[in-house]
């Protein structure tokens, strides 16, 4: 009872309820905990199968609420059995046509050879052809239908001739919608691909025949997440988003554009703060629900899913969290790396949980504090704090800077969805470069040195006759910045302010950008409607 009404660590009191033969108490926990699945493992474990195969049915819902189709589907058909109900899985996944699509595909494909269901196969690659994954979804389509040909023996050879003719047709009509001819030849024919090399030379011959005369044309909005974005952070590496929009926290991965569920929001619960790691495999969410505050832990598995583990709950919270913060940043515990560190501030003080189980942990610095705006550490474990209206650098060694007052704070932005305010930063050795905007929408640039005790302030801000909506940095002395009238600004920080150098980029988008982020020669903009578009840096 220690774990659970002292340390509030759950998971590991239901593990002693277990190991003392308190069966239903440990159930009980994983119930409150929602790890049906733990719960119907122990069952079995004990002989109760009919309770284990509910709980495992109530975890197959629960993946299926989240968006993890792929999972709900394995898990009903591996632990009970029930192939025809991982089949309306696995179609729902597939009608959503959302990150999963791919895989859901695959396991109907399964499902349908070992049924011998053939007609029912081509169905499939018809739908995958006009609805799933048309251009420029052509990884995607180069994914389903190179899997259905590498079933080889499984499926007989008048099938087998039409399915390849059938990929071949729908290759050919990416390859022509694509300015990327040859590389995309080699990737929907090439890479192991069940294709004979003849085929693959020839296709990339023919591409590039054409590809002097393509004209590149700029990637169109991609739709990541449903409902409206209230809050987006960045991981520090991988430069993935974690985007919350009023119904779901979804992943979006810059590398290749997949997008994960990490954690479903519903009608009741109001996202206020976001943190993730350099590489977005663990992610924090502070949400509210009622009068009472969550700060939930969620990992990416093993399966490539993210699965929700710790929680707290903070009951009654005056004034609904709105002075509540989050560092945006998921740190390594005493250089521990598999293990992550989130740190919380609210008007109580400022408090650091680590791990899954969101055990507490020595924070980086104590006291009151009615607002945060900001926290960020350096490679030498020097802390920037920004609180109130005042901001402070503290040395590795806790040697504390002289206090001073940036001329702004960070808000959201006047007419913007946003509930967390969004800024950027680059933290060096004992300096401090960030950009954003304030309540009024007007943009702010400033970097700040520590030299001992003293702060070395310098700012600018942009011309009050454009309103912005969100900024980030391309590297030091240079930014991005989205206007409400659809622009991209691109600026350098000069010693006599922030001025333009290249030429405004327009956006079409009726949907106004809410968030960017900077990539290797292109910026990321997050648009309310829970899209993203890539831009090229001028």
């Amino acid at each position: 009872m220690l774990f659970r009404d002292k340390l509030h660590d759950l998971p590991a009191a239901a593990q002693q309820f277990e190991r003392a033969g308190d069966i239903d108490e440990a159930v009980r926990i994983y119930e409150r905990l929602n790890d049906f699945e733990r719960a119907a493992e122990l069952l079995r474990r004990v002989g109760d199968e009919d309770r284990a195969t509910d709980y495992f049915l109530r975890a197959a819902q629960t993946h299926a609420e989240a968006g993890h189709w792929v999972a709900a589907g394995d898990l009903v058909r591996t632990k009970i059995g029930r192939r025809d109900l991982a089949r309306k899985y696995y179609r729902h996944g597939w009608d959503v046509n959302g990150s999963e699509a791919v895989l859901c595909g695959q396991r109907l494909i399964d499902e349908h050879v070992l049924a011998e269901e053939w007609d029912d196969i081509r169905r499939l690659s018809i739908e995958a052809d006009t609805s799933r994954f048309p251009p420029p979804r052509s990884t995607d389509a180069g994914h389903f239908f190179n899997y259905v040909l590498s079933l080889g023996e499984l499926v007989p050879a008048v099938h087998a001739d039409s399915y390849r003719d059938s990929a071949r047709a729908v290759f050919a009509s990416h390859l022509r919608a694509s300015p990327k001819g040859p590389h995309l030849a080699g990737q929907l024919f090439g890479n192991g691909n069940p294709w004979p090399p003849e085929v693959v030379r020839d296709a990339i011959f023919a591409t590039r025949r054409t590809a002097d005369h393509t004209v590149a044309v700029p990637e169109p909005p991609v739709f990541v997440n449903e409902g409206t974005v209230v809050a987006v952070v960045m991981a520090s590496t991988s430069r993935d988003l974690i985007i919350a929009t009023t119904t779901t926290v979804k992943c979006w991965r810059a590398a290749d554009g997949q997008v994960q569920t990490v954690l479903p929001i519903g009608k009741r619960r109001r996202v206020l703060g976001l943190a993730t790691d350099k590489h977005a495999t663990a992610v924090c969410v502070l949400y509210g629900e009622g009068p009472d505050l969550y700060l939930r832990w969620i990992s990416l598995g093993h399966n490539g899913h993210f699965q929700q583990e710790g929680q707290i709950k903070y009951e009654n919270v005056p004034g609904s969290g709105s002075t509540w913060y989050l560092k945006p940043t998921i740190n390594s515990w005493s250089d521990v790396e598999s293990i992550g560190v989130v740190t919380l501030v609210n008007p109580y003080g400022c408090y650091s949980y680590r791990g899954t189980s969101l055990n507490a942990c020595k924070p980086p610095f104590a006291g009151k504090k009615d607002l945060t705006y900001l926290l960020a550490e350096d490679r030498h474990g020097g802390l920037w704090i920004w609180d109130q209206i005042d901001l402070r650098f503290v040395s590795a060694t806790h040697t504390e800077s002289e206090l001073i007052r940036p001329p702004w704070t960070p808000a959201v932005p006047p007419g913007s969805c946003l509930t967390v305010p969004t800024v950027d930063l680059i933290c060096g050795d004992r300096h401090l470069e960030i950009v954003g905007v304030d309540s009024d929408g007007v943009l702010h640039w400033a970097k700040v040195i520590a030299k001992q005790e003293d702060l070395n302030l310098k700012h600018h801000c942009g011309s009050r006759l454009d309103d912005y909506s969100a900024a980030c940095l391309l590297g030091p002395n240079h930014i991005a910045a989205a206007t409400t009238k659809g622009e991209i600004v691109w600026l350098n920080a000069a010693n006599d302010g922030l001025t333009a150098h290249k030429r405004k980029t327009t956006l079409s988008e009726d949907s106004p950008v809410v968030a960017l982020s900077a990539l290797s020669q292109q910026v990321i903009a997050v648009l309310a409607n829970g899209a993203v578009r890539r831009i090229k840096t001028p």
